[in-house]
């Protein structure tokens, strides 16, 4: 799986993590280093969908509907999100991140917590 996208779901899982939590020093630390791993383009997309959605990564859903805004997708995009490996899948209707749904429990498996 791509490092980047692997970086943005924890991202967003932290970014959630803090807006009801009480540790929230120890969160901010974790995301503002994983903020400094991902490009300037990714953040600000990250960003923006955030801003008019509660969540800007999510899984392409079996149907072939996007996570975020729940349109179905054409064939073509869900072919090519199912085949991207080395690039971050974006929804054409809400410029969300889109990822396969086994991936998120590969990137459970790989991606490293800091304390």
């Amino acid at each position: 799986m791509n490092a980047a996208l692997k970086n943005l779901i924890h991202l967003q899982e932290l970014v959630l993590q803090f807006e009801n939590a009480s540790h929230a020093p120890v969160l901010r630390k974790q995301i503002d280093s994983l903020r400094a791993k991902l490009p300037e383009d990714v953040l600000r997309r990250f960003d923006h969908v955030g801003e008019h959605r509660r969540v800007s990564v999510a899984p392409l859903t079996a149907s072939g509907a996007c996570g975020i805004c729940h349109i179905k997708l054409p064939p073509a995009d869900v072919l090519r999100i199912r085949g991207s490996t080395h690039t971050l899948p974006i929804c054409p209707l809400c410029g969300g991140f889109l990822y396969m749904a086994a991936t998120i429990e590969e990137a459970k498996e790989t991606t490293e917590v800091a304390p």
